[in-house]
């Protein structure tokens, strides 16, 4: 790799930490709505629905898939809250220009307890890296104002 490529991967990287900065401490003191907003991201997705659809990686472009791979590692790091609602968040903002949608479902568990789980939407297909969207139903986005996640 060349150096060039590897500074702008650095970064990219110090990029994805500062995305996920603005995430958390969005979080944590103005909600979800406001947080999405500030990142350039929309809640979306119609309530009680998920489409089956998995959005096909394969057009995304060069740069983009790149730069998914970094949030991805930046996600991972030890020290980084990389729930499923904080990787939307920063995925999202690198795809910003696809226009998608941070897409919240419910589920109840085998012990009856109430599960979350956050993906991305582009073009009515789902983007989740963990897989799981399928398990969930959309939660009501009328109920998704302020608080923390």
């Amino acid at each position: 790799m060349s150096p060039r490529r590897q500074v702008g991967g650095l970064l990219r990287a110090a990029r994805s930490g500062l995305v996920y900065l603005v995430a958390e401490t969005g979080l944590r003191t103005v909600g979800l709505r406001r947080t999405a907003a500030v990142l350039g991201l929309r809640l979306g997705g119609a309530p009680g629905t998920t489409p089956r659809a998995a959005f096909d990686t394969a057009r995304l472009t060069a740069g983009e898939l790149r730069r998914l791979r970094i949030d991805r590692r930046v996600l991972r790091l030890r020290w980084v809250n990389g729930t499923c609602l904080r990787t939307a968040l920063v995925l999202g903002h690198s795809l910003r220009s696809r226009d998608p949608q941070i897409v919240l479902g419910v589920r109840r568990d085998d012990g009856g307890h109430i599960r979350a789980h956050a993906w991305l939407r582009i073009d009515g297909t789902d983007l989740d890296p963990e897989g799981a969207a399928w398990l969930y139903r959309e939660f009501e986005q009328a109920q998704t104002t302020g608080g923390s996640a």
